[in-house]
């Protein structure tokens, strides 16, 4: 504490807390010459900031400006008396506190690692559905439909079977797989039989030539083989 007595100078008791400082009193510092005394306390950080500093220092600094020429005067603690009526001026010096890391930390790992759960759910989403809405293309499965097997790429498959539960990939079972042209469904071998005996009857090469269109027409139907698909060009099938 700062603390000075009456002396002839007429001045009252004072008192000033300073914990960083020897205790010093107006009439000594006047006496010994010294023109100003400290006192330093601590200052709340401020701003939108302050939640991640340590606390700062503020310095309060009274100088010795001559009686009647200053704005406080020393009594149990520094007054205003008003401006030009007492012998100090008061100046205030506020330094920040450092920023604590630790704090930092702290507030920057919640939004960081609410942003990381977000983007996982977005991307299980994305994996989930195909894809972002607005990257989404649609197409007119009616169009092409009748040869949708051969004309139609994977993408617009893919979106017609999950949409409209059209052109599905079929279960792959050699020559008793489900082939879908203009909009009938026939195994692979039928549809051989059917070509050798209907479109290329009296053809020595019937059945090969039905095979290969046929394949043409439905490519699962690659995955039977002519000889399992016991082909006979006599045999007339409705």
């Amino acid at each position: 504490r700062y603390c000075g007595s009456k002396s002839g100078g007429g001045l009252a008791v004072s008192c000033l807390w300073a914990p960083t400082r020897a205790a010093v009193s107006p009439d000594r510092m006047m006496r010994n010459g010294s023109t100003e005394v400290q006192a330093v306390e601590s200052a709340a950080p401020t701003g939108c900031g302050s939640c991640l500093q340590d606390d700062g220092t503020k310095t309060l600094t009274w100088k010795f400006v001559g009686h009647g020429q200053g704005t406080f005067e020393p009594v149990q603690s520094y007054n205003y008396v008003g401006q030009g009526r007492g012998s100090f001026e008061k100046e205030v010096f506020v330094t920040p506190g450092q920023w604590n890391m630790q704090k930092v930390v702290v507030c920057l790992s919640v939004p960081l690692g609410l942003l990381v759960l977000g983007l996982g759910f977005l991307l299980i989403n994305l994996l989930r559905f195909g894809g972002p809405f607005w990257m989404s293309t649609s197409y007119d499965c009616d169009q092409g439909l009748d040869n949708w097997a051969a004309s139609w790429d994977n993408s617009k498959k893919d979106y017609c079977c999950k949409s409209e539960q059209k052109g599905c990939m079929p279960q792959i079972k050699g020559c008793q797989t489900d082939c879908n042209y203009q909009r009938r469904t026939a195994t692979c071998a039928s549809r051989i039989q059917w070509g050798a005996t209907h479109l290329f009857a009296q053809h020595p090469t019937a059945c090969a030539e039905a095979y290969k269109k046929v394949v043409s027409e439905c490519p699962f139907c690659s995955s039977c083989n002519l000889a399992q698909a016991f082909c006979h060009p006599a045999l007339p099938i409705r």
